[in-house]
């Protein structure tokens, strides 16, 4: 009963291991486009305690008929401590990740499992329909299951400078069908939406050559997908520079070598702490495949200003770790801002 409120508000939540952030920033685009007052707090780097107000001695917030949280596995742990789940709850993804703090998979995906778990019957679960973790939660859920699956809406478009993944749309598309929006209004408030800062994110073109900051990409997956996406969807590049490294999670880099070997002409390592051992296990696993245009370097800004004189007009340079920012950076959108920071340099 919170002072302030003409009726309570819908919580909608949003988890995933990659695009969560993402996904709930587009969906209040869309809502706030459509003329719907939504609020976006939690690991987008907001707390929803920002919006409470104290006045008159009584806590107030404003009126709002939706309100996003996008939440971690932390999150949710503390939210089932309360026996709380949200009224519309989703999970983008679940794949290996945080397995530094988890003693395996299965009980990472119990955290992230804990999002519906104290659902009712009259609640809505959504769920990606490709995701095969995902998958394997039939028969304890509760509420309604909704699933959603791009290979159901191929006719779903984004703007060609987001990079969103098709996954975040048809989520969003999928939601405001639930709640009864305009489908064509839907897509074309998506169109219209920039992105977020660290993912995908265009930082600078410089002699020609395109600086995109991925810093958020802190597991081998998303490095994968970034890659995928600015080879797929920039067909006219040239060369691709890849600059990856960073603390480890226990997360096996076996894929992404191959993936750096697939579609990138050069790889660049960043190793500047003793606790950069994801750096090292990257290195690894491309000797292993017999991948020799890597080099490594222990700052950032020798990172750049090497992909600079490897690179020509045309080129691309792709900072996305695949690893967390723990030892030489705040969290990873400081190694981000230090990274658009070196780049700028450049000019």
């Amino acid at each position: 009963n919170v002072k302030g409120l003409a009726c309570a508000p819908t919580i909608i939540g949003i988890t995933g291991t990659k695009g969560k952030s993402t996904t709930s920033a587009l969906l209040r685009h869309v809502l706030l486009h459509c003329g719907k007052k939504a609020l976006l707090a939690g690991n987008i780097r907001k707390s929803p305690l920002d919006f409470v107000k104290l006045k008159n001695s009584k806590f107030q917030i404003p009126n709002s008929k939706f309100i996003i949280l996008e939440l971690s596995s932390w999150h949710l742990e503390s939210l089932n401590e309360h026996k709380l789940s949200p009224r519309i709850a989703m999970i983008t993804n679940i794949l290996p990740d945080h397995l530094n703090r988890y003693k395996n998979f299965n009980e990472y995906v119990k955290a992230k499992s804990y999002i519906f778990k104290h659902q009712k019957k009259e609640d809505i679960l959504l769920l990606n329909k490709r995701d095969d973790v995902s998958r394997k939660f039939i028969g304890k859920i509760h509420s309604r299951l909704i699933w959603y699956s791009i290979d159901a809406n191929r006719s779903l478009k984004s703007s060609p400078t987001t990079f969103l993944h098709s996954d975040s749309i048809c989520a969003v598309s999928v939601v405001c069908d639930y709640l009864r929006l305009n489908k064509k209004s839907v897509q074309k408030i998506i169109l219209s939406f920039k992105g977020l800062e660290g993912r995908l994110e265009l930082a600078a073109t410089i002699k020609g050559v395109s600086y995109f900051n991925d810093t958020c990409a802190t597991q081998p997956d998303a490095t994968i997908f970034g890659m995928q996406k600015l080879i797929n969807q920039r067909p006219k590049i040239g060369n691709l520079a890849l600059i990856a490294g960073g603390s480890d999670k226990n997360l096996n880099y076996t894929n992404l070598a191959k993936a750096i070997k697939k579609y990138c002409n050069y790889a660049i390592i960043y190793k500047g702490a003793n606790s950069d051992t994801a750096s090292d296990k990257i290195i690894e696993e491309l000797q292993k495949i017999n991948y020799t245009l890597v080099i490594v370097k222990k700052t950032l800004a020798d990172c750049v200003k090497t992909a600079a004189s490897w690179t020509k007009k045309g080129d691309a340079v792709l900072f996305s770790p695949a690893a967390s920012s723990f030892g030489k950076f705040k969290h990873e959108f400081d190694r981000g801002d230090q990274f658009k920071k070196s780049v700028n340099a450049l000019k």
